[in-house]
């Protein structure tokens, strides 16, 4: 079924229940599941697959291309995207993916299942987020940092992966241990290791490894509890 199909969807066969929505435009070579919705004047990209049931709404960018790669794009059934998203090509995004509004995802990223990713959030690319995962609202997460399963990461904490600031250098995220809490606006420094469990203060700097179990505060950060 469509309803209002825009000008890349008129006279293409899709599931039972999808609906595009006026001014939306599925690209050839996009695959959409049943009851998939696409809201008005967004863009589903070629090479791109959305799982049933998911719910694209206005104005999002989903498998938007990067010049010189070739990438899948896959969101995984029951999605919401909210309106103003922005998803590279190449990212893979299991069941239950929730995004707030604008937040970009980039290339190469991979999403476990019922990840949250707030608005205004920023994954800036070749990023692991384990399963169960919140980003809230204007979080900042770096190329090539992995965030373990079941990590809360607070409003507009950030991760770091530049430790030298010149070009040529090594960019190297941190890893956020299993079951970590950042605290809203902490920043965590490039290769750090935050081990499981621990709990990052509001505003942190971290710039050393923390222990599983650990709570750290403070600029920089000292631990307060050892487990």
């Amino acid at each position: 079924m469509l309803k209002e199909g825009g000008p890349m969807a008129k006279g293409r066969k899709f599931p039972e229940g999808v609906v595009i929505e006026k001014g939306a435009r599925v690209y050839p070579g996009a695959k959409l599941g049943a009851g998939v919705k696409v809201g008005a004047f967004s863009q589903v990209f070629p090479r791109t697959v959305v799982g049933e049931g998911c719910v694209i709404e206005p104005y999002c960018l989903v498998g938007l291309p990067v010049p010189g790669r070739r990438e899948n794009t896959v969101i995984g059934k029951g999605s919401l995207i909210r309106s103003g998203s922005v998803i590279y090509a190449g990212v893979v995004a299991g069941p239950n993916l929730r995004t707030g509004h604008h937040c970009v995802i980039r290339e190469g990223t991979r999403l476990g299942e019922n990840v949250l990713v707030g608005s205004h959030v920023v994954i800036d690319g070749c990023a692991f987020i384990g399963a169960r995962v919140s980003l809230q609202t204007g979080a900042y997460v770096t190329r090539n940092t992995v965030i373990e399963d079941e990590v809360f990461f607070g409003p507009y904490a950030a991760t770091t992966n530049d430790r030298y600031m010149r070009p040529g250098a090594e960019l190297k995220g941190p890893r956020i241990g299993a079951s970590a809490r950042v605290g809203s606006q902490a920043v965590i420094l490039p290769g750090i290791t935050v081990g499981e469990g621990s709990v990052i203060g509001a505003g942190a700097l971290v710039n050393r490894d923390t222990g599983p179990g650990e709570t750290v505060a403070g600029v920089p950060a000292r631990a307060l509890i050892k487990q």
